[in-house]
Formats: C-alpha cells, structure tokens, sequence
C-alpha cells in the first residue's frame, strides 16, 4: 500500500514539473503559428499592394497613350488643315483674320517729336478712339468672313455701307500712321482694314500691295499716258526714222465688264481699224489671267481698271509674279492722275488710255495710242 502511495507521489511530482514544459512548448508552437499566420497576411497584402501598383501603373499607361494618341491626332489635323490651307491659297487670309491686335496703352505711346502736352493728350485720345472704332467694326465684319472661304459675297444693301465705314477707318488709321508710325498694333490695324475692304469689294484687292520697281523699263508718265506732244519729240528724235504701226495678227485679250464693249470690238475689226487681230473677250481678270498662264498665244492683253467682282491689280500682280511678261494697257474713263500712273507701272501695267476720250473722239484714238506703245516697245527694245 505504501508501495502504491509512494508511486503516486512520484507520478504527481513529476507531472508538475512537466507542466511549464508543456506549457512553454504550447507557447512557442503557438508562438510559431502565429508569426506563420502574420506572414501569410503580410505576403498576401503585398500580393494585393503589388497588384493594385501593378493595375494603377497600366491604367496611368493607358491614360498616357490615350492622350499620345489624342496629341497625335491633333497634329494630324493640323498637318491637314494646314495643307488644305496651302492648296486653297488661303493662309495669309486666316492669318489676317486670327490675328489678335491689342491697342498700345497710352502711357506706351512714343513721345512725339514735339512734345506739346496738349498734342500729345489729343493724338492719344484719338488713338484710343479709333482702335475702339477698328474692334467694334471687326466684330460686325468676322460676322461674314470668319468661317467663310473668300470670296465672301456680302448683300448688295449692305455692301457700301460697310465699304464706306471701313473706308473712313482707313483714312483715320492712316493719318494716325504719321503720326506713330512704328506702332506695331496699329500698322497691324492697318493691314486687316486693307483686307477687309478687299473681301467687301474685290476691286481692291491688290490695291495695297507694296508696288515692287519694275526692271527692265525705266519709267516716264508721258510715255505711259501715250502723251502725244511727248511721243512726237520722241518720234522725231528716232533713229533710223520709224512709222508708229500696228503689228499684224495679234491675239488680243479684253477685260471689260459691259457687254457693249465687246461689240465695240468686234465692230471695230469688222471695220478694219485693227490688223487681223484675234480678240478674246472676259468679263473677269482672274479668269483672263488664268487663260493667259494657260495658254502662250496671247500678245496683249487690254483690260477696264474697275472690273465688277474682279482685282484687276492683283490679277495683274499675279500674273508678273509668274514671269509672264505679257503688255497690260489699262483702257478705263479713270484719269491717270486719279490712279497714279506710277503706282500703276510699279503693279506690271504698261500703258493707260483713256476710255472717255476713245468714246468722244472715236476707235481711231485708242488704235493711234496703241501704235505709239509698240513704237516706244521697238524703240527702247521693251
């Protein structure tokens, strides 16, 4: 029996010294679970954070060539408009039409060369003033002209009166030019008002250009308005001697926008005045020149200096641009002195006749004025 207790005693002994064992070893396994755990969580978050940089990382590469692709198409469309641009022949208009012009501050006005405190205060009231007057007419005129190809046809009952503002603008902004005139946002205001009257009436168009002097002829007004007091100095001063003639079998073209001119022509080579020659007749300069850089047959080309719905000057212009050396001689009721016959030679015009004195003197007057240019062409080797 004591045997039995003894051995009880030692079981229990060593059981309770077992138990902190058991309890540490439970500790640590607990322990070890538990840090397994951690790192499963901590892997899996980082699986998530690697993830979620790696779908934000392709949406922002998305996002990138999206607006590559928008940029990209936008050059496109600019590479496009801009070629459009270049075969209509209409960049220098949009550049005029978009051009932004902000006025001088008054402040930033030069001084004048004589500084009057009053002359200064009234030309920069009227600085103001007029480019005031240039944005709000600008304004009315983008109405018609901004989103429209030209030429812009504007209507008949508007047409002079918008003509006749912007013409008055003219006059202002070129008086204000002498007196500032290295002002850039002025002379910018100049330029778009000698376009804008070019869209409302295409007459104009040209008639601002800057004349280019011509080489190859020097220029004398009394030969160009086929002076005849002029040309019998000349005449006799010739050597060897010459007669003043008519050239046969010329191809002659004729701009004219009054249909009873063409039948003045035509009755007047019925009536033998004009040696065989071939008359073509336009109603329009552009589509003579056009015929002209067409064709080479043509040797002179006679033409009204106010053509309805036409530039003469800037079809002409265009026309010496091109190389063509063709003989323009202006037949118009315009005396010379109102067209300014230099500025006339200086655009590529060889000659002016006028129309008031064929109609009361007769055809004989126009084809006396054209011997006298084919006499100085021979004379001076033109």
């Amino acid at each position: 029996m004591r045997i039995a207790v003894l051995l009880i005693f030692c079981l229990a002994s060593v059981w309770l010294q077992a138990q902190p064992l058991v309890k540490g070893t439970q500790a640590l396994v607990k322990q070890a679970a538990g840090s397994g755990a951690e790192k499963s969580i901590q892997k899996s978050g980082s699986i998530l954070d690697e993830l979620d940089r790696l779908y934000t990382s392709g949406e922002q590469m998305k996002v990138q060539a999206l607006w590559k692709q928008r940029v990209e198409a936008a050059r496109v469309r600019q590479h496009r408009a801009a070629e459009w641009e270049s075969q209509r022949g209409v960049p220098e208009r949009m550049r005029i039409l978009r051009s932004y012009i902000r006025p001088t501050e008054p402040q930033q006005l030069p001084r004048l060369a004589h500084p009057f405190t009053g002359q200064e205060f009234a030309f920069s009231r009227q600085y103001q003033t007029v480019m005031a007057e240039f944005s709000e007419l600008r304004k009315n005129f983008e109405v018609y002209t901004f989103f429209s190809v030209s030429p812009v046809q504007f209507p008949d009952e508007k047409k002079r009166v918008i003509g006749t503002e912007w013409h008055g603008l003219l006059i202002k902004l070129q008086k204000l030019q002498q007196v500032y005139p290295n002002d850039k946002p002025l002379n910018a205001a100049l330029e778009y008002v000698q376009f804008a009257l070019g869209e409302i009436n295409p007459m104009m168009k040209g008639a601002f250009a800057k004349p280019q002097p011509r080489t190859g002829r020097r220029f004398q007004k009394e030969e160009f308005v086929f002076d005849e007091m002029w040309f019998s100095q000349i005449s006799r001063m010739a050597w060897p001697p010459r007669k003043a003639e008519l050239p046969e079998n010329l191809n002659v073209i004729v701009v004219n926008d009054d249909p009873t001119v063409f039948h003045h022509y035509s009755l007047w080579k019925s009536q033998g005045l004009f040696k065989n020659w071939n008359f073509t007749f336009y109603d329009t300069a552009e589509a003579a020149v056009k015929e002209i850089a067409a064709d080479k047959k043509y040797q002179l080309l006679i033409t009204d200096w106010t053509v309805a719905n036409s530039s003469v000057l800037e079809s002409v212009r265009q026309l010496r641009a091109g190389g063509h050396t063709i003989p323009v001689i202006v037949c118009s009721s315009y005396t010379a002195d109102q067209i300014n016959a230099q500025q006339m030679f200086n655009q590529g015009f060889d000659g002016f006749v006028s129309w008031a004195s064929v109609s009361a003197s007769g055809p004989e007057y126009l084809t006396e004025r054209l011997k006298q240019y084919f006499f100085y062409k021979d004379y001076y080797k033109w």
